[in-house]
């Protein structure tokens, strides 16, 4: 929903942006999402397996050193120790599943509480609730498994943007026009 950032620019590859993707792996590659939500700077990735590539996000916390880092498909069970996981200046949180999970590195200068009452027991979700210049910021990472055909995942409310193209608004704001793009990009028209 936000327009990449100019210094977001991949650590990886020179010279490639970073675009919104399920499918990616911090290694080498670009197609994480990055962006920032205020001053955060959020990272997002489809990583395929945490053991296997955890050298990748030590590598890409060290570098890029983003606010949070949000890991889908961590693939890990249940009773898995999360310690070895652990990053310096980071706290980290995780929803481990076998086939499934997912994890957060949040940044220590950052204030986050777990919003529990959100989370689902169905698929693999973790909620946070950010504290930042008295106004709460929620976010989340889900990862619904492809097997999982039973489920839909709806995402509602009254988000408060203007466009000119909905309902007939007479202007078009900066979230407008960051939510209207969002819906174009994923055919949500």
């Amino acid at each position: 929903m936000a327009t990449p950032n100019p210094a977001s620019e991949s650590p990886f590859r020179k010279g490639a942006r970073n675009v919104p993707r399920s499918n990616c792996s911090l290694h080498y590659d670009p197609k994480c999402l990055d962006t920032s939500l205020n001053f955060f700077y959020i990272n997002f990735c489809n990583i395929w397996g945490l053991r296997s590539n955890f050298q990748s996000v030590e590598h890409h916390l060290s570098f890029t050193k983003p606010h949070l880092l949000f890991i889908t498909k961590t693939q890990l069970s249940e009773a898995t120790d999360s310690n070895p996981f652990s990053f310096p200046s980071y706290s980290f949180y995780s929803n481990f599943c076998s086939k499934a999970g997912c994890c957060i590195y949040v940044r220590n200068d950052l204030t986050c509480s777990c919003a529990h009452a959100l989370e689902s027991f169905e698929f693999s979700t973790t909620w946070r609730r950010l504290n930042s210049h008295s106004l709460p910021n929620f976010i989340c990472a889900v990862y619904l498994s492809p097997n999982s055909y039973d489920y839909k995942i709806y995402i509602l409310g009254d988000f408060n943007v203007h466009h000119q193209v909905w309902f007939s608004y007479p202007f078009i704001d900066h979230l407008g026009e960051l939510a209207f793009n969002f819906a174009i990009l994923h055919d949500l028209e």
